[in-house]
């Protein structure tokens, strides 16, 4: 999918630790999804960024038979 949009989240969120990154992606058939998404070091997101599907645990030391699906910025991005 390609990355529509995203947001930051400081504060801290039951299960979750801060900084969470955010975002909609919208998928090749034109549908936006909202999920996590998840920015490997030295990569930064910016609008129209590739990204692709993943799947792992929820939040800060979860149960690994818990899992979420999430979004991965890969490609662009790099600074």
């Amino acid at each position: 999918g390609e990355l529509f949009t995203f947001s930051t989240i400081r504060m801290p969120v039951a299960g979750f630790e801060p900084p969470l990154d955010v975002a909609y992606v919208r998928l090749s058939e034109g549908v936006l999804v909202y999920a996590p998404l998840t920015v490997p070091p030295g990569m930064t997101p910016r609008i129209g960024a590739p990204t692709r599907l993943s799947v792992g645990p929820v939040g800060a030391g979860a149960d690994p038979q818990r899992l979420i699906y999430r979004f991965e910025l890969v490609g662009e991005g790099q600074r």
